[in-house]
């Protein structure tokens, strides 16, 4: 990682999914920005870049600003379409890549180097389905200062592809995708006292006092998400209660694409007590915060965050590993489910491990634990003393 001629100094550091190269963002000493794709420099020059990434097929990605226009940098080769400002880009399996995108102060997302056709006076809440559809809640008119009658009007939708529903709401929030991409979920409150579910812009009949992101089912179908009704919370399918309402909070539901039988989700089953539940039967173990629930490939094991007084810990099927971390990632299991992967980071250095227990420790960095097929190898990256490596390491 030392500098390369022309550089002043280097940021964002990234590795491939492969693990065979690496990038960072690169200022040069006549004040333009480049990307540093392993020893070599991009030929591109700009005011500035960020958001350095690498796509999931390899390619690699940046944000570059130059006279005040921004556009997505792919392999050295800048987009025609620039936009005021572009930010958090967003890749898919097959090979979108997607950027939300503001221009003439009006937003949407450019696809492939497109823009929406249609943009609006606001948007957030961005999404790329793994078949190359984008959504997002839009804003579909202005309001004055206090307007409080226009918004009770509802001036908020989904747009799909920049195409908006009919329907618009007081607020919506965390649209989702089926895996065909072709119907969109979202929580939607419809009166200030109601929420419900829209698919496709069509609501549930029932409506609730909250209600939380949704999901599609994946093996069904179905949509679920948690609402809360009669001071507690549960899961809803389609509609109709499948959770009892029990918990103080509940949250972030997931199910695997191979089987339907098992559905997790964040759950509190007392005041700031969380854990993660199955089929509504909560783990044992309990912390005042749970984040980045992770399901293995069949839907049978789980592993989240738990967090308490700035310290993070690994819970993998109701059990909790030893250690406490500064920072921890979100797991990683191998194909069969019966093995975890975990990077953390303590006193300022990195670490990753397995099962609870360390593989490798001190380093300055660590990227992509992947296991092998049989679960009995894991591949990494690390950054140490200013080398690269790439290990393969047998468990």
């Amino acid at each position: 990682t030392e500098m390369l001629p022309e550089t002043a100094w280097q940021e964002e550091w990234q590795i491939s999914p492969d693990c065979e190269s690496f990038a960072a963002v690169s200022a040069l000493e006549d004040g333009t920005f480049t990307v540093r794709l392993n020893d070599a420099l991009w030929e591109t020059r700009t005011d500035k870049m960020y958001n350095c990434q690498f796509a999931p097929d390899g390619r690699l990605t940046a944000l570059s600003q130059s006279d005040g226009e921004w556009a997505i940098v792919v392999d050295d080769a800048e987009s025609e379409e620039h936009a005021d400002y572009l930010w958090g880009t967003r890749f898919n399996k097959a090979g979108t890549i997607a950027v939300p995108m503001q221009t003439d102060m009006e937003y949407g997302m450019l696809v492939d180097g497109a823009p929406w056709e249609r943009l609006y006076t606001a948007a957030t809440d961005f999404v790329l389905s793994e078949t190359g559809k984008t959504a997002a809640v839009v804003q579909t008119a202005g309001l004055g200062q206090a307007d409080l009658e226009g918004f009770s009007k509802g001036i908020y939708t989904i747009a799909v592809d920049g195409e908006a529903w009919e329907e618009c709401y007081l607020n919506a929030w965390s649209p989702c995708f089926d895996r065909e991409g072709h119907r969109v979920a979202s929580t939607v409150r419809v009166t200030p006292y109601e929420y419900t579910i829209s698919i496709n812009g069509q609501r549930w009949s029932e409506t609730y006092p909250c209600a939380w992101e949704p999901i599609f089912e994946p093996k069904s179908g179905d949509v679920i998400a948690p609402i809360r009704k009669e001071g507690k919370w549960g899961l809803a399918r389609n509609g109709s209660l499948f959770w009892k309402p029990m918990f103080a909070q509940c949250w972030a539901p997931q199910a695997a694409a191979t089987d339907g039988e098992y559905i997790w989700a964040v759950a509190a089953p007392s005041y700031g007590a969380f854990t993660v539940a199955c089929n509504a039967t909560p783990w044992n173990c309990r912390f005042p915060s749970v984040t980045d629930l992770v399901l293995s490939s069949d839907g049978k094991h789980a592993a989240a965050l738990g967090s308490q007084n700035s310290r993070f810990q690994i819970a993998v099927d109701g059990k909790v590993w030893d250690d406490a971390f500064d920072m921890a990632w979100p797991v990683v299991f191998s194909p069969a489910g019966d093995r975890a992967a975990a990077k953390v980071r303590r006193d300022g250095k990195f670490a990753l491990y397995v099962d609870g227990n360390a593989v490798i420790e001190n380093l300055d960095g660590v990227w992509n634990p992947t296991f092998s097929p049989d679960g009995t190898v894991l591949l990494f990256c690390s950054l140490k003393d200013g080398v690269f490596s790439r290990h393969t390491v047998r468990l």
